[in-house]
């Protein structure tokens, strides 16, 4: 098992946000040569040859070959400026246009008219009543009953019917309908929500668990202490962390105990949805649990030599991840057809999808094509 032994500085989360990456390492070769300066003041010239938002680390070559490998945050603040740049130019992500398929629950049509003529869309997320669509300015439009007015977000965490959002001042906003809210917190970098719970990850890397547990009006503490967090998710009474050496750590509202596992080489991120969790590793792998804990977990009889992966989604009854080419596998009710739209769409750049549970499953996917 590896583990990460660089810790991550607020330069790499920084990178991670504003590109919005839909892989974990990228690497490739630059021909320019830089004068990089560590913080003792030691110079070398080199060319960058891969960033690693997983790791922290840099690897850098010098006009001798000599290859080294450093954390991110051992260089000066403008290598750190100078690094920022040299992704931008390799690794913004791609933006694109808004297509779906299906409809609505109650026959009723899912209308993309907002999003006609917008060609700047790089991350999408869908629910109930309708999608949010995220742009590369960090704006977002939404088309949905209850949700139009959420300024300055910078993360959704979407269910079938439950939402939250982060706003880049840290705060939280959720849905007005439930009435959970947490206490003043200090900021926070993602949070996701439940039935009746949230979590939030704050910036020092801890947990902020709240709200009261399912069916029920106990209130909801944090099961344990949890440190070094970079990825958090929820189910309708569940909740999964996953911290930096990529431990996974997973719980239920109605009874606080805590199981642990590491898939594979590590998690790198979490996803869930109301039946299910999925998790990613850092070679690529995905891995399953329900809700009955992690004593299950194992990799989808469906992902078989379809790997590796780079990107994870699951929502209701339908599971789904994203290949190093861009195209994506789904698995699930597939009732509604759904899963094979989604198996027959090829490289897209993100994709949503709401399926609500039952014999006559409601479904759709909305899903971002690069533009013409």
């Amino acid at each position: 098992m590896n583990s990460i032994k660089t810790k991550r500085s607020s330069f790499w989360i920084f990178l991670a946000g504003v590109f919005l990456l839909n892989v974990h390492d990228a690497g490739a070769q630059s021909p320019e040569f830089h004068t990089f300066t560590n913080k003792e003041g030691q110079d070398i010239e080199a060319k960058v040859e891969s960033v690693s938002l997983v790791t922290g680390e840099v690897t850098i070559v010098r006009r001798d070959g000599q290859r080294f490998v450093l954390a991110g945050n051992l260089f000066s603040l403008d290598d750190q400026a100078f690094l920022q740049n040299w992704y931008a130019e390799k690794f913004a992500p791609p933006q694109g246009v808004l297509r779906s398929f299906g409809a609505l629950p109650q026959g009723r049509e899912l209308d993309l008219s907002l999003a006609k003529g917008v060609a700047n869309f790089v991350e999408v997320h869908a629910m109930k009543d309708g999608w949010i669509g995220v742009r590369s300015s960090g704006d977002y439009l939404a088309l949905s009953e209850r949700r139009r007015d959420i300024p300055n977000v910078s993360n959704f965490e979407a269910h079938t019917v439950w939402f939250l959002a982060t706003k880049k001042n840290g705060t939280v906003w959720r849905d007005s309908r439930n009435r959970i809210h947490p206490d003043a917190l200090p900021k926070v970098t993602k949070a996701a929500t439940g039935n009746n719970h949230s979590i939030a990850i704050l910036k020092d890397s801890t947990v902020k668990v709240w709200g009261q547990k399912y069916g029920g009006s106990e209130t909801y503490p944090p099961p344990v202490d949890l440190a070094g967090i970079v990825d958090i998710a929820t189910s309708q009474d569940a909740a999964a962390a996953i911290n930096h050496e990529g431990k996974i750590y997973y719980w239920k509202a109605v009874d606080q105990e805590v199981d642990t596992a590491i898939p594979g080489d590590g998690a790198v991120a979490v996803e869930g949805g109301i039946f299910a969790f999925l998790a990613l590793t850092k070679s690529g792998e995905v891995y399953q649990w329900g809700l009955n804990g992690l004593n299950r977990i194992s990799i989808p009889k469906e992902l078989d030599n379809e790997g590796p992966f780079v990107k994870i989604k699951c929502n209701g009854s339908t599971r789904a991840a994203q290949r190093r080419d861009g195209s994506w596998i789904a698995w699930g009710n597939n009732t509604s057809g759904i899963v094979d739209h989604i198996n027959q769409l090829g490289p897209v750049i993100d994709i949503a999808f709401f399926s609500e549970p039952g014999s006559a499953e409601h479904a759709y996917v909305v899903w971002i094509e690069e533009e013409d």
